[in-house]
């Protein structure tokens, strides 16, 4: 946590070593990587650093081209503004009604502010941790939430949107929204 508002330009950086092993012949990502389907996601401090490297201007990287946050919260100290006029990378934002680490109203507030297209996976009653660590119903909706956002914005997919909609909405168990 000390470090936290030098991992935008970690991640950034991170971005840049695997786009260029991904032009290098010698190495064992060669061309695994299309360079126009760059994903971010992170996981309470994690997904602090993914809102301010996608959403912003202290440190936006415009390679990114989805971004998902997991129990997240906008932290004031990366300085800059947050969702900057021009801001536009698909956005996920998932939050567990229980946590009290991020508080669910953070979660809220960012993708109230975010621009579209955004989505929020609302999880009733999960904790901070159990949608992304424990093999459970959060999970099983978190992971195929997840994985039509990035098949939608990456693949473009557009019925894998229509079925991110479908698996978030579980009665009494997790609610979807989009904007």
């Amino acid at each position: 946590e000390l470090d936290e508002f030098n991992q935008p330009g970690d991640v950034s950086a991170a971005i840049s070593w695997a786009l260029s092993a991904n032009a290098q012949s010698s190495s064992p990502l060669y061309q695994l990587i299309d360079p126009a389907e760059v994903a971010i996601a992170g996981q309470s401090d994690g997904g602090n650093t993914v809102l301010a490297v996608a959403y912003n201007s202290c440190c936006m990287d415009s390679r990114v081209k989805a971004a998902i946050i997991y129990s997240g919260t906008e932290l004031p100290g990366f300085g800059g503004t947050f969702f900057p006029a021009g801001a536009s990378t698909p956005m996920l934002v998932v939050q567990g009604s229980a946590d009290t680490i991020n508080p669910p109203g953070e979660s809220t507030q960012i993708y109230t502010a975010a621009p579209s297209p955004k989505y929020l996976l609302w999880l009733l009653g999960a904790t901070h941790l159990n949608p992304y660590t424990q093999l459970d119903q959060y999970e099983s909706i978190t992971a195929a939430v997840t994985a039509d956002f990035l098949k939608g914005y990456l693949n473009g997919d557009t019925s894998a949107l229509s079925a991110m909609a479908a698996a978030g909405s579980v009665a009494g168990i997790a609610t979807f929204s989009s904007g």
